[in-house]
């Protein structure tokens, strides 16, 4: 596969647990990386940070990412590529309450669909561009607990796909990435379900929880012209979780 070199890309959303992997992934491909986020804090937390990543603050309106973009392009930074990460979410029945549920829309859904429509508006004219959504499993199928997540993330998935539609023929793809089960989540299953890590990791077919690396290729392939014919998609990085049945439970 070759690199991304030459490409310039943006990142959205650097607090969420997969955007670092996200930025690492591209920027070894080749890619140029502007990282944004609302909090300047989360983006120092880009451990690997340097001068070809391109950190700035932007308070996610629709006002605010118009004004984004249109800096990076004085700078000569044409977006060829944009992946928007959502906000870390935790398990949390507050967040099935309805002022719980709004936050989680507007934090995922509405994000990505202002970063979309604006970045669309760019690569239209250009007649070119990949833009890609990290989601979650959640919005494959019932995870109790999780339920605002599981609409933001299904909510995205119907977006992808309304929004690949509509820009085919402009030969801008937008697609979904779904990552699997993490360490770091799978210690957040296994308290919620009483069981052990170990029985966590016995549920998913391939026995190994999600590496940074597989999420990262993922993101590059959907981002590269060798995945030039696909749009509208939501590829699932998870070692097998989903098609194992979709539950929240861990394997007994």
């Amino acid at each position: 596969m070759k690199s991304l070199s030459g490409k310039r890309a943006v990142v959205a959303g650097i607090a969420g647990a997969h955007a670092g992997a996200i930025v690492r992934a591209l920027r070894n491909a080749g890619a140029v990386v502007a990282a944004f986020d609302r909090s300047q804090e989360a983006l120092r937390s880009l451990s690997d940070a340097s001068d070809t990543v391109l950190s700035l603050v932007c308070d996610m309106t629709e006002a605010g990412i118009a004004q984004a973009l249109a800096g990076l392009e004085e700078r000569g930074h044409v977006v060829d590529i944009l992946v928007t990460c959502p906000p870390p979410l935790v398990e949390d029945r507050k967040a099935a309450e309805a002022a719980g549920l709004r936050d989680v829309l507007a934090s995922t859904v509405e994000v990505a669909f202002l970063w979309t429509v604006a970045a669309a508006a760019l690569m239209r004219q250009r007649r070119s561009g990949a833009i890609v959504h990290v989601t979650g499993l959640g919005g494959l199928g019932g995870w109790p607990g999780w339920e605002a997540a599981g609409v933001a993330f299904a909510g995205l998935h119907n977006m992808v796909q309304s929004f690949a539609v509509d820009l085919a023929r402009d030969t801008v793809r937008v697609n979904a990435l779904v990552p699997g089960v993490t360490e770091a989540q799978a210690w957040q299953i296994a308290t919620a379900s009483g069981k052990s890590i170990d029985a966590v990791r016995a549920r998913i077919p391939m026995g190994t929880f999600m590496p940074e690396d597989a999420l990262g290729n993922a993101l590059v392939y959907l981002v590269h012209p060798s995945s030039s014919y696909v749009t509208g998609d939501a590829l699932t990085v998870d070692g097998g979780w989903n098609i194992w049945g979709r539950l929240h439970a861990v394997a007994t």
